[in-house]
């Protein structure tokens, strides 16, 4: 059996359009892509479970496969993407995303756009088969794992709410879940029930808020580890982290760490996939949190997701007690 640290996810082709108009196209995303390729800066045994179209770049496929990535868990579908997604940030490092123009015209798009030009972006209703038509007709599955995949953890990247259950319902050591929309409008009793099968719950700030709309950050997650028996990291962007450390009771803020930000795309998905390595490697949880925390901003200095392991294991190791820490209050 041959141990492995299992990222699920998805994989796509983003083009980023920044606040001062700089355009980058065609480059390597997917929250799959991007919790790859950070888990492997902290483990040699990282495997990806993904679906791609017929006309995804192999370029990029060869690029994790280089970087010591399984690929054999990536399944190549007999259907192509026609149009691609937009993701435009604004001043204030808000993002507007579910934007999809067809290839022909974004081939036709300059390297700058303009705010006037983005707005009509922003508008345009364009038609034709997306990563999001694809992604929900090709799931990852459980079923596809190789027979001698030993896992000794998984993350699970925002996806079909139907595949992380097939997942968390197995029997393996650490299971981390970066949650999706499916949040929305769901019963906090299902919530809870989610939640406690896992190793470590990491919501986002917008996510904690879909299920206690009007509660403080910290409540919130304090709450939602004791109600879930579990430990719940929230990504809180540029403020750094809310931390439930379930093993002794307490809620902790974890800072962030100087990065020469580029493009935030991602990051969440970097953190997540670098945490459960951590977490699979024996180390506590606010340890684990410091070290995707190093990891996650570092990759965000660079755009495409499979340029994002540029920094190495002993740069993580010298830099995460640099991460502070501080606790809030016991529960």
């Amino acid at each position: 059996m041959i141990e492995k640290n299992l990222i699920v996810g998805n994989s796509s082709i983003d083009n980023v359009i920044f606040p001062d108009g700089t355009f980058y196209r065609g480059i390597c995303g997917g929250n799959g892509f991007h919790s790859s390729m950070a888990a492997s800066i902290l483990s040699k045994n990282v495997a990806l479970l993904s679906t791609v179209p017929s006309n995804f770049p192999l370029k990029y496929l060869k690029k994790l496969s280089a970087s010591g990535i399984d690929i054999s868990g990536v399944a190549i579908c007999n259907k192509s993407v026609e149009c691609e997604e937009l993701f435009v940030y604004e001043g204030n490092g808000d993002r507007q995303d579910g934007i999809f123009i067809c290839k022909g015209m974004l081939d036709e798009l300059p390297d700058m756009l303009s705010p006037i030009a983005v707005k009509k972006l922003c508008s345009c209703d364009a038609k034709g088969y997306s990563f999001k038509d694809f992604h929900n007709e090709f799931k990852p599955n459980a079923k596809t794992i190789p027979a001698e995949w030993d896992i000794r953890s998984v993350h699970l990247a925002p996806t079909a709410l139907d595949v992380c259950i097939s997942f968390l319902d197995m029997k393996i050591e650490t299971k981390t879940l970066d949650p999706g929309k499916y949040l929305i409008g769901m019963q906090y009793e299902r919530v809870v029930e989610l939640v406690s099968k896992t190793t470590v719950f990491a919501p986002s700030q917008k996510e904690m808020s879909y299920i206690f709309p009007g509660l403080s950050l910290f409540e919130s997650v304090a709450r939602l580890g004791i109600d879930g028996r579990t430990n719940v990291v929230c990504k809180n962007g540029g403020n750094g982290s809310v931390v439930y450390d379930a093993f002794d009771g307490c809620v902790y803020s974890v800072g962030v760490f100087p990065s020469a930000s580029v493009d935030f795309t991602g990051a969440g998905d970097s953190f997540c996939g670098a945490l459960s390595v951590c977490l699979s490697n024996g180390f506590s949880i606010i340890d684990s949190v410091r070290k995707a925390t190093v990891v996650a901003s570092k990759a965000i200095e660079t755009v495409s997701a499979v340029e994002r392991n540029k920094i190495g294991q002993e740069f993580v190791e010298k830099h995460y007690m640099d991460v502070v820490v501080n606790k809030e209050f016991s529960t």
